[in-house]
């Protein structure tokens, strides 16, 4: 990261949060729809990318188990209730016309890692996981109910943001971050090695053959070279949250997303200098 920048994200004027946000926060890291439920009253934000901009997660079940239908009247396992995993599985029992903690019951265990030990533990019947723990529960007997990326379904899972007011006044900052991002993107999807020692050591995983999985759907498949912000991956959110919040219903979102960022970056030629194409 370029030095100006880097000592503005350490100073706190740029900021990166996975999880809760914090108002004094300049620029910070949107994972969880919590985020964007609070967001809704703070208009000043802006997302400027989509990072994952789909559901990344798969439905795994006990062996016997083999369609979502089947889910009724059972007990799914997630990893925090709020959470990403929560959203996505709620959307996808929705989709295959299941009621949420009617029809079936949504128990948060923990992590992913907690997830695979309730699966075979039998505390849950089904647990809904992303790579490479889905392959982890696989190879312990678990069955593939859906892999959720597969609906098409544009859903604004990972990025960074900003506020407006900070944007206009630093702009150059917030365009020399997005461009260490957009490199940290090139190498992660170019320097394979480099990308498989930073996910072994974030997921604790020792198996190159799990690591590889993840890597090679996440950098082939789920992460784009410019992650442009979308509005249909907000919209998604907006419409989910609106069955429960109905003041959410007329949000435009358009209001929570910024390209323009992005778009100087992509058309002053960074990007395609990265990939020498």
């Amino acid at each position: 990261m370029r030095r100006g920048c880097r000592n503005s994200f350490c100073s706190g004027k740029l900021a990166s949060h996975s999880g809760g946000v914090s108002r004094r926060d300049s620029i910070y890291h949107q994972r969880r729809r919590g985020e964007y439920q609070r967001e809704c009253e703070w208009r000043d934000f802006v997302g400027l990318t989509a990072t994952l901009n789909t559901f990344v997660f798969k439905i795994l079940a006990r062996p016997e188990l083999k369609k979502p239908e089947q889910l009724k009247g059972k007990k799914v396992g997630i990893s925090r209730l709020g959470g990403a995993s929560d959203f996505s599985i709620r959307y996808a029992l929705t989709h295959w016309g299941l009621v949420p903690d009617k029809d079936v019951a949504i128990i948060q265990v923990g992590g992913e890692p907690e997830e695979v030990m309730a699966l075979q533990n039998k505390a849950v019947d089904a647990v809904i996981l992303s790579e490479p723990f889905a392959t982890v529960a696989t190879r312990a007997g678990a069955s593939v109910l859906a892999d959720l990326s597969q609906l098409g379904v544009p859903y604004t899972m990972h990025g960074f943001g900003a506020r407006k007011s900070f944007i206009q006044a630093n702009r150059d900052v917030v365009i020399r971050f997005m461009k260490a991002y957009l490199e940290g993107i090139y190498v992660f999807k170019t320097k394979k090695n480099v990308a498989l020692n930073v996910l072994k050591k974030y997921t604790r995983l020792d198996d190159l053959s799990l690591v590889q999985v993840a890597y090679d759907e996440m950098s082939q498949r789920l992460i784009r070279r410019v992650p442009y912000p979308d509005r249909e991956g907000i919209q998604t959110i907006i419409d989910q949250l609106a069955k429960t919040r109905p003041q959410m219903k007329n949000l435009n979102p358009a209001d929570f997303i910024d390209p323009s960022i992005l778009k100087e970056i992509d058309d002053s030629g960074f990007v395609k200098k990265l990939y020498g194409n």
